[in-house]
């Protein structure tokens, strides 16, 4: 009956079975119908308090976080019930199991860690709360610290938890608060709340196709690739990605050092997500004739594609360097660093003298250390200050950029002799049979 409920209202909501939202009505439908009380699906901003022995509870539907790369998880609260003078809440960390746990954070302060089903007392207190973390592995059980009674303040455990409630595929912490006398309060409660769980640790679980086994990377291509098949990422079938080329991308993100971090939630399109990524690997992503992704990493290589005066039909625009005006001066790289308590931070990674400031902020969410991002972010510098930018029409001959990063333009009638160009875009009009182009500047020392 209760699997039965919740797939209706999964339903009647119009939610995708199988979704982050629908996994979190999954949980609260269940948990109702065990304890046979209404689910008040609200905000958490008045939370029940364990006074008494009434049982009260609350959930909240909201999307669960997807996390990658080793990084700082928060938590939802999902499940906040109170009997017996004793609080229960469940706070989800990441949808999919936490390969491995760094830190256990409350409330701000660092725990040590604890095994699945571990309980950890707060504080020297006999009233503090406990603590249990459960990491989402497929064969995890149920909470045993949900259904385990507080001996100290009555018989009942969590409301309508049972041996069903295992939640696999979610990383979770449990906390079990019983109420305590007035003069502890304070010391035992210092946000007047139970502290909200975090987590640092390693997530995903990444195929790479160099060694044909799946676990946690700090590889950049391959947790791109992985959110590309992810059923709540990208929910690309593995057949349509190119794993030649994502092997070869992975092998230029252990060359370069470029790492992926972070979260996303589903509160924004996957495609969204699928740009930061890029944007934190300098990395470009197209299908081929097959209907195959690939990913090319930002890694110099000599372009094999040269377009010439013959097979440039019209020149649209042609200009060397920027105007004042839009001029950029200051390169500023935001991002999450790692090595900073995973805070978010901005650095300068390039600048040039002038007689005016025009600073210019990349934001790079995804990129986990200083090294990457400054790196990064003198690339993004040199673009925007290439020598030179050309759109133009190109006949038939510029089909030969397809899948191409690079290209050599020579012009010599515009100053072009042999210049190396990166791609910015290109498309093809197949009513007239051309190709426009728009490309700028580059030199393999832009890379480095």
């Amino acid at each position: 009956m209760p699997q039965a409920a919740a797939a209706a209202i999964v339903s009647a909501a119009g939610v995708a079975t199988g979704s982050l939202a629908a996994k979190a009505i999954y949980v609260a439908t269940y948990a109702a119908f065990a304890l046979g009380s209404q689910v008040l699906v609200q905000a958490l901003n008045k939370p029940p308090k364990p006074a008494d022995r009434k049982e009260t509870l609350r959930g909240e539907i909201l999307p669960l976080p997807i996390h990658f790369g080793q990084t700082l998880a928060g938590s939802s609260l999902v499940y906040d019930a109170v009997a017996s003078k004793t609080r229960w809440q469940v706070h989800i960390h990441n949808y999919g199991r936490a390969q491995n746990v760094l830190e256990r954070r409350f409330g701000g302060t660092v725990y040590p860690v604890a095994i699945d089903g571990q309980l950890l007392p707060f504080s020297r207190f006999q009233d503090s709360p406990y603590a249990e973390f459960n990491d989402g592995s497929d064969d995890q059980l149920a909470s045993l610290l949900m259904r385990t009674p507080d001996r100290r303040k009555g018989p009942s455990a969590a409301p309508g938890w049972t041996t069903d409630h295992r939640l696999r595929g979610l990383a979770y912490t449990v906390i079990r608060a019983p109420s305590v006398k007035a003069e502890k309060f304070s010391e035992i409660y210092p946000e007047g709340r139970p502290p909200v769980p975090s987590i640092v640790g390693e997530f995903g679980d990444p195929f790479d196709p160099r060694t044909g086994q799946r676990g946690f990377t700090r590889n950049g291509a391959l947790i791109f690739a992985w959110f590309l098949t992810h059923p709540m990422g990208g929910r690309l079938p593995e057949s349509r990605i190119d794993w030649t080329a994502i092997g070869q991308a992975a092998d230029a993100a252990d060359r370069l050092g470029y790492e992926l971090a972070g979260s996303w939630n589903g509160d924004e399109a996957p495609k969204v997500a699928q740009a930061n990524m890029l944007a934190a690997l300098d990395a470009s992503m197209w299908t081929d004739h097959t209907g195959r992704v690939r990913l090319d990493l930002g890694e110099w290589r000599a372009p094999t594609v040269r377009l010439t005066e013959d097979q440039i039909l019209q020149v649209q625009s042609l200009s060397a360097g920027s105007e004042e005006g839009d001029a950029v001066t200051e390169q500023i790289v935001k991002y999450i660093d790692r090595a900073r308590d995973y805070s978010e931070v901005e650095d300068v990674a390039a600048s040039v003298d002038a007689p005016f400031r025009e600073p210019k902020v990349a934001d790079l969410i995804y990129c986990p250390t200083q090294a990457q991002a400054l790196r990064l972010g003198r690339r993004i510098f040199r673009r925007e200050t290439a020598r030179w930018r050309l759109e133009a029409t190109v006949n038939l001959a510029g089909l030969r950029l397809i899948n191409q990063r690079f290209v050599t333009v020579h012009l010599p009638a515009f100053g072009l002799n042999d210049e190396p160009m990166e791609l910015d875009g290109w498309g093809f009009d197949p009513a007239t049979g051309q190709v426009s182009v728009r490309c700028r500047s580059v030199r393999p020392g832009d890379f480095t």
